[in-house]
């Protein structure tokens, strides 16, 4: 195991219980048309009242902390319930996620987390592979953008529970 500061011990463990790594699908407009174009998500969700460790997060690798107002959701097992405020913090930035990764991997992970940071990993060599140059100049071709859809739906399937 490489060695880790106690920082990064606790951002593990944390992330391991409040953090979430996914791909998302954006549709993007440009003068051509409508892009899709795929990027990756790291994030930890917690009570609003609750965020010191967001902040952090946001201070040590960037991104940002997003809040969201109480409300009340319908049709939990035919009782609504409500939700308390929630704060959530998203890093979306490749060499931001490649950072974190490299932190991640630094602990002793359950299985299902190693791969999705695996796939997680190799998503980010595709996005850096095929990178475009300006909203004008090339984008990625339907081959790059068909593998960056397969990770999406690995890394997706990984979170179903069986």
């Amino acid at each position: 195991m490489e060695y880790m500061t106690e920082e990064e011990r606790e951002f593990i463990g944390f992330f391991m219980g409040e953090g979430c790594l996914s791909i998302k699908r954006r549709h993007l407009r440009s003068s051509k048309g409508i892009r899709i174009c795929y990027e990756p998500q790291i994030l930890i969700g917690l009570r609003e009242d609750d965020n010191e460790m967001l902040e952090w997060c946001k201070k040590r690798f960037g991104g940002g902390i997003y809040y969201y107002k109480a409300r009340k959701i319908d049709g939990y097992k035919g009782k609504g319930y409500k939700q308390n405020p929630t704060a959530v913090w998203t890093a979306t930035k490749v060499s931001d996620c490649k950072e974190i990764l490299s932190i991640l991997s630094k602990g002793i992970l359950p299985t299902k987390k190693k791969k999705e940071i695996l796939i997680m990993q190799q998503f980010l060599k595709e996005k850096v592979k095929g990178k475009r140059r300006g909203f004008g100049g090339p984008w990625f071709t339907d081959k790059q953008l068909k593998k960056q859809a397969n990770l999406k739906k690995l890394i997706s399937s990984s979170k179903i529970f069986s």
